[in-house]
Protein backbone atom coordinates (compact mmCIF):
# COMPACT_ATOMS: atom_id res chain seq x y z
CA UNK A 1 0.00 0.00 0.00
CA UNK A 2 1.17 3.55 -0.71
CA UNK A 3 2.27 5.57 2.30
CA UNK A 4 1.45 8.90 0.63
CA UNK A 5 -2.34 8.76 0.41
CA UNK A 6 -2.66 11.60 -2.11
CA UNK A 7 0.35 10.86 -4.33
CA UNK A 8 -0.06 12.02 -7.92
CA UNK A 9 2.41 9.35 -9.03
CA UNK A 10 0.16 6.38 -8.20
CA UNK A 11 -2.23 6.73 -11.16
CA UNK A 12 0.66 7.47 -13.51
CA UNK A 13 2.45 4.27 -12.52
CA UNK A 14 -0.80 2.32 -12.68
CA UNK A 15 -1.40 3.64 -16.19
CA UNK A 16 2.04 2.56 -17.42
CA UNK A 17 1.86 -0.82 -15.68
CA UNK A 18 -1.54 -1.58 -17.22
CA UNK A 19 -0.39 -0.65 -20.72
CA UNK A 20 2.81 -2.69 -20.34
CA UNK A 21 1.07 -5.82 -18.96
CA UNK A 22 -1.82 -5.84 -21.44
CA UNK A 23 0.03 -4.32 -24.43
CA UNK A 24 -2.98 -2.05 -25.03
CA UNK A 25 -3.70 1.64 -24.60
CA UNK A 26 -5.38 2.92 -21.46
CA UNK A 27 -8.37 3.99 -23.58
CA UNK A 28 -8.71 0.47 -25.03
CA UNK A 29 -8.45 -1.10 -21.57
CA UNK A 30 -11.10 1.25 -20.20
CA UNK A 31 -13.48 0.09 -22.94
CA UNK A 32 -12.61 -3.61 -22.67
CA UNK A 33 -12.43 -4.03 -18.89
CA UNK A 34 -15.05 -1.54 -17.68
CA UNK A 35 -17.30 -0.03 -20.34
CA UNK A 36 -18.23 -3.18 -22.29
CA UNK A 37 -18.90 -5.44 -19.27
CA UNK A 38 -21.10 -2.76 -17.68
CA UNK A 39 -22.65 -1.62 -20.99
CA UNK A 40 -21.46 1.97 -20.52
CA UNK A 41 -22.13 3.74 -23.82
CA UNK A 42 -21.23 7.31 -22.79
CA UNK A 43 -17.98 6.63 -20.91
CA UNK A 44 -14.67 6.97 -22.74
CA UNK A 45 -11.15 8.36 -22.51
CA UNK A 46 -10.82 11.87 -23.91
CA UNK A 47 -7.37 13.38 -24.46
CA UNK A 48 -8.76 16.93 -24.62
CA UNK A 49 -12.08 18.42 -23.58
CA UNK A 50 -14.47 18.61 -26.52
CA UNK A 51 -17.50 20.87 -26.03
CA UNK A 52 -19.01 19.42 -29.23
CA UNK A 53 -19.44 16.16 -27.29
CA UNK A 54 -21.05 18.10 -24.41
CA UNK A 55 -18.01 17.62 -22.19
CA UNK A 56 -17.74 20.06 -19.30
CA UNK A 57 -15.28 22.91 -19.42
CA UNK A 58 -13.40 24.02 -16.31
CA UNK A 59 -14.12 27.44 -14.78
CA UNK A 60 -12.89 29.62 -11.92
CA UNK A 61 -15.27 31.88 -10.09
CA UNK A 62 -13.91 35.38 -9.34
CA UNK A 63 -16.90 37.76 -9.29
CA UNK A 64 -17.75 36.06 -12.60
CA UNK A 65 -17.10 32.77 -14.34
CA UNK A 66 -13.70 32.60 -16.02
CA UNK A 67 -13.14 29.70 -18.42
CA UNK A 68 -9.86 27.89 -17.84
CA UNK A 69 -7.62 26.77 -20.68
CA UNK A 70 -8.35 23.44 -22.33
CA UNK A 71 -6.53 20.57 -20.70
CA UNK A 72 -4.66 17.83 -22.54
CA UNK A 73 -5.45 14.87 -20.31
CA UNK A 74 -2.74 12.76 -21.93
CA UNK A 75 -0.40 14.80 -19.69
CA UNK A 76 -2.19 13.26 -16.69
CA UNK A 77 -2.10 9.52 -17.41
CA UNK A 78 -4.82 7.47 -15.70
CA UNK A 79 -5.77 10.33 -13.39
CA UNK A 80 -7.93 12.28 -15.76
CA UNK A 81 -9.56 12.22 -19.12
CA UNK A 82 -12.41 9.83 -18.43
CA UNK A 83 -15.61 11.40 -19.66
CA UNK A 84 -18.88 9.96 -18.38
CA UNK A 85 -22.38 10.84 -17.24
CA UNK A 86 -23.77 10.82 -13.71
CA UNK A 87 -25.89 7.78 -14.56
CA UNK A 88 -22.93 5.82 -15.89
CA UNK A 89 -20.75 6.78 -12.92
CA UNK A 90 -23.47 5.26 -10.73
CA UNK A 91 -23.52 2.12 -12.92
CA UNK A 92 -19.74 1.86 -12.57
CA UNK A 93 -19.93 2.11 -8.78
CA UNK A 94 -22.75 -0.44 -8.64
CA UNK A 95 -20.75 -2.81 -10.85
CA UNK A 96 -17.65 -2.35 -8.70
CA UNK A 97 -19.45 -3.02 -5.41
CA UNK A 98 -21.54 -5.87 -6.85
CA UNK A 99 -18.47 -7.80 -8.00
CA UNK A 100 -18.97 -7.42 -11.75
CA UNK A 101 -15.52 -5.89 -12.31
CA UNK A 102 -13.23 -7.34 -9.65
CA UNK A 103 -13.34 -10.15 -7.12
CA UNK A 104 -14.75 -9.73 -3.62
CA UNK A 105 -11.22 -10.16 -2.26
CA UNK A 106 -9.87 -7.36 -4.47
CA UNK A 107 -12.74 -5.07 -3.43
CA UNK A 108 -11.99 -5.79 0.23
CA UNK A 109 -8.40 -4.61 -0.35
CA UNK A 110 -9.75 -1.34 -1.76
CA UNK A 111 -12.01 -0.67 1.24
CA UNK A 112 -10.57 0.61 4.52
CA UNK A 113 -11.78 -0.90 7.79
CA UNK A 114 -11.93 2.25 9.92
CA UNK A 115 -13.67 5.56 9.36
CA UNK A 116 -11.41 8.27 7.95
CA UNK A 117 -8.83 5.76 6.67
CA UNK A 118 -7.87 5.20 3.05
CA UNK A 119 -7.95 1.82 1.38
CA UNK A 120 -6.58 1.39 -2.13
CA UNK A 121 -8.32 4.37 -3.71
CA UNK A 122 -11.38 4.63 -1.47
CA UNK A 123 -11.85 6.36 1.89
CA UNK A 124 -14.40 5.30 4.49
CA UNK A 125 -16.84 8.13 5.22
CA UNK A 126 -16.96 9.60 8.71
CA UNK A 127 -20.71 9.27 9.24
CA UNK A 128 -22.07 6.44 11.40
CA UNK A 129 -25.04 4.96 9.56
CA UNK A 130 -25.19 3.79 6.83
CA UNK A 131 -21.61 2.85 6.00
CA UNK A 132 -20.36 4.97 3.14
CA UNK A 133 -17.27 5.32 1.01
CA UNK A 134 -15.89 8.35 -0.80
CA UNK A 135 -13.27 9.20 -3.39
CA UNK A 136 -12.26 12.50 -4.89
CA UNK A 137 -9.72 14.11 -7.11
CA UNK A 138 -8.78 17.29 -8.95
CA UNK A 139 -6.90 17.99 -12.15
CA UNK A 140 -6.54 21.46 -13.62
CA UNK A 141 -9.66 22.75 -11.80
CA UNK A 142 -11.78 19.74 -12.73
CA UNK A 143 -13.11 18.34 -9.45
CA UNK A 144 -14.58 14.89 -9.08
CA UNK A 145 -16.13 13.49 -5.92
CA UNK A 146 -18.47 10.61 -5.15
Amino acid sequence: MWKDKKSLWKPIFQHFILEKVYQKSYAALLQEKICKPLKLCYTYFSAETDVNKHEAMSYNIQNKYIRNSKVNFSNHPASGGIATTALELNRFLSGLFEGRLISKQSLELMLPENKGEYGMGIKKANFKNPIGYIHGGRIENYFSDY
